[in-house]
């Protein structure tokens, strides 16, 4: 481009220098003529004939050069980027289009004016001249990076300029600029600048950790907050980083990073460093490849590290609230149910028995009311360490609730009749070291009390292929008797036993009978705001048998979830919700009304769960805000993401999420983070020793805080009296649940309730 306007400068010249020489060439012709003699009229024509030759000719070549000049004039318009021509004294001698373009005008209109008849900017165009005039001086070509603003519009332009002195024909200094618009590249770049600057901004206030790590010279590079986490000011390489790793961690590490090197698969993973404080800190570290070498192989690895110290205590401390008792610190409900679990698939790997004990003190009442409730801990704290010094190896001991205790005896003998009589012995031994008086000092009080009290004791003894639930009832039924037959014994599930688990049996065979006959129905329990007005119910399941009367279903309801007639009766349930709902709904006085159905395992976990939900509720019409779908933490835990996503689908219709039981079962601080819940139910347990037992009343002060913390509404179950209301009401708590209100009344008389209120 530039050799073409060059090109076109040489041309005119050409066309000059021919036009001089053929004149004085003429005029030195008749110069000679004139000597020779010829007259006037000869020397006329001569003359004319040498003119008009002088003429054609001139006219044919400045033809050519204006088809050329005219191609290149085209040519050089054409082009986006700025062309220009300029005097010494800044004035334009020739413009493309472009720059035309950019002062809105004509190219001709700027010959011989300077840039401040088009932008108004004065100290501008006398920058531009002086720095033309510096490179003419010099008289070398120079590349520079300019700005030119307009101060009519206030437009800032950038451009890149190639600028090359040159003579003119008139041997005049003139300067060829060849200028390209970079201000969107410019732009661009103070925009990545400032965005490169916000995020520095934004990572010196984050509570994350950036790292870099060359894998092949082994160079590690980080922000300041990774020092602060890790300790560690300056370091060098991964070796001095593999030094802070607590020992039991490192294969960890060491895993992540062959996957990492190996498979290409990005990690994220928690493990333990010792910072130089001495402090053990967990950190979560997620990496990935950034950059990879020709041969295909991880270059530079790139990570975020949080320090999560905080939150794996807090999970500590939730763990030891849902699987641990308060007060005696043994295993709780939870923890024992996945124990049993545990001692079958043992029994079943090793072909030998196990047993199950279920305690329960005699006349324990007796000293609650005698010496209070603090003194009745006092004994429960003893008789948890004395149970748990005949712990057998591998064995249970765990506070069922109140003063119930169960243990379980595992490793018994692969004969039956064997383990019977070994579970006989030992649940003598029970009762022979409960049967020894207690020295009980209590320090509210300030009372020491020796005391006696006996216990009666129920066992079963089990192989595999039981239900956790029909275990602890055969041992409830057990310890049941030997506290009818006077207390201070032991009952061992035998063969008489079975016979009454019949009428177990009879509740699984007449449940498709119950479904089909519908003699299942539903019990409402009111629940009410902080002013105590009814806002909702929970559905509860009875069964109103033609023989035995109704039927709760703490009785019935395990049979159901071990038969395949869980989700079928669920399904059933869910239709007469959405059925009342609608009926709600067309009522202004009963439209804000919201349901609540709790959703059993066999629901859960079937296939097509979501599908069969919606197909049922499609059928009715009502606000889907008001029905709550209610889910046990044990039912979660089996597959936290697959019960996200269903669950997370169910929300997305409009409906309610609420956790069940919170408290019972063991749910982490992540899991409160992934799951979609709307609300946390406290189980009624917490609330029954709420008013004597200052630890659970802690215990539910520290889970409120915990729906808080997530902003998640709490429902209290179980409110019973007065004194435990009292005590609630100093927390903000959105709604109440229990006796104290209301009791469950049959879906007809709801209508009653709502009109008495």
């Amino acid at each position: 481009m530039f050799d073409g306007i060059i090109l076109s400068v040489k041309w005119l010249l050409v066309i000059a220098l021919m036009a001089a020489a053929a004149i004085t060439g003429a005029v030195a012709l008749v110069s000679v003529l004139v000597g020779s003699g010829l007259i006037p009229a000869q020397l006329l024509v001569v003359f004319a004939l040498i003119a008009m030759g002088l003429f054609v000719f001139l006219y044919v070549f400045t033809n050519k050069v204006n088809r050329k000049m005219k191609v290149m004039d085209a040519l050089v318009n054409s082009i986006s980027d700025v062309i220009v021509v300029k005097d010494f004294d800044g004035n334009f001698v020739y413009c493309n289009q472009s720059v035309a373009d950019l002062y809105q005008c004509q190219p001709s209109e700027m010959v011989g004016k300077n840039d401040y008849y088009f932008t108004g900017n004065k100290e501008q165009c006398d920058f531009f001249t002086q720095s033309a005039q510096n490179i003419m001086r010099c008289f070398k070509s120079e590349e520079v990076i300019e700005s030119s603003t307009d101060v009519n519009t206030g437009e800032i332009r950038h451009f890149k300029s190639l600028k090359i002195p040159f003579y003119d024909h008139s041997h005049e200094l003139n300067i060829l600029i060849f200028a390209k618009d970079i201000t969107d590249i410019i732009e661009l770049k103070e925009q990545s600048e400032r965005n490169k600057h916000r995020l520095e901004h934004v990572l010196e206030v984050s509570d994350e950790g950036l790292w870099e790590w060359d894998a092949q010279t082994g160079d590690i590079y980080h922000n300041q907050k990774w020092a602060e986490i890790c300790g560690i000011d300056q370091m060098l390489d991964f070796e001095q980083f593999e030094q802070c790793i607590v020992e039991e961690d490192k294969h960890i590490v060491y895993s992540a990073i062959d996957r990492l090197m190996e498979k290409k698969e990005p990690y994220n993973i928690e493990f333990r460093i010792t910072h130089t404080n001495g402090d053990v800190v967990w950190i979560w570290d997620r990496a990935k490849v950034s950059e990879f070498d020709q041969d295909g192989n991880a270059k530079v690895i790139v990570g975020i590290v949080l320090d999560i110290t905080e939150e794996k205590k807090n999970q500590d401390k939730v763990y030891q609230l849902a699987y641990y008792d308060p007060l005696t610190g043994l295993k709780n409900r939870a923890h024992l149910l996945n124990d049993i679990k545990a001692n079958l698939m043992l029994n079943q790997k090793r072909g030998t028995f196990a047993a199950l004990f279920f305690l329960d003190l005699d006349r324990f009442k007796l000293l609650n009311d005698n010496y209070g409730h603090s003194m009745g801990d006092c004994l429960l704290s003893g008789v948890a360490e004395r149970l748990s010094s005949v712990q057998m190896l591998g064995g249970t001991v765990a506070r069922f609730g109140g003063d119930e205790f169960v243990i379980i005896l595992p490793n018994l003998d692969q004969d039956q009749q064997m383990a019977y009589q070994q579970a006989k012995r030992y649940a003598q031994r029970l009762i022979d070291v409960i049967g020894h008086p207690f020295d009980l000092y209590c320090p509210v009080q300030d009372t020491k009390v020796n005391y006696a009290i006996s216990t009666s004791v129920g066992g079963v003894i089990f192989q595999y292929g039981l239900p956790e639930a029909q275990l602890l009832q055969s041992a409830d039924m057990a310890v049941y008797r030997a506290k009818k037959a006077g207390g201070n014994r032991a009952v061992v599930f035998d063969t008489k036993m079975q016979n009454e688990m019949r009428t177990q049996t009879h509740f699984h065979h007449g449940i498709k009978e119950a479904l089909q006959q519908r003699q299942f129905c539903l019990y409402l329990q009111p629940i009410v705001d902080t002013r105590y007005n009814i806002i909702g119910a929970e559905a509860l399941i009875r069964w109103q048998h033609p023989t035995m009367g109704l039927i709760e279903p703490d009785q019935f309801m395990p049979i159901v979830e071990e038969s395949n007639w869980g989700v079928a009766l669920g399904e059933y349930v869910l239709s007469l919700v959405c059925e009342q709902l609608e009926c709600w709904q067309q009522n202004r006085e009963t439209q804000h009304l919201s349901l609540s159905i709790n959703l059993s395992a066999k629901q859960l976990w079937q296939n097509k769960f979501t599908e069969q939900i919606l197909s049922i509720i499609s059928n009715y019409q009502f606000d889907r805000s008001k029905l709550t779908i209610e889910v046990t933490e044990s039912v979660l835990i089996q597959d936290i993401d697959d019960a996200c996503d269903k669950l997370s689908q169910l929300k997305s219709y409009g409906m309610r999420i609420s956790l069940d039981d919170f408290g019972t079962g063991y749910s982490s601080l992540n899991y409160l983070r992934l799951l979609p819940v709307d609300e946390l139910k406290v189980d009624k347990s917490f609330i029954s020793d709420l008013s004597s037992d200052e630890q659970v009343y802690q215990l539910v002060k520290a889970i409120i805080e915990l729906a808080k913390h997530f902003k998640i509404d709490t429902v209290i179950e179980g409110v019973e009296t007065a004194e435990q209301l009292v005590r609630l009401q100093k927390h903000k708590i959105h709604r109440y649940q229990g006796h104290y209100f209301h009791k469950p009344v049959p879906i007809e008389q709801f209508s009653l309730v709502l009109d008495v209120e």
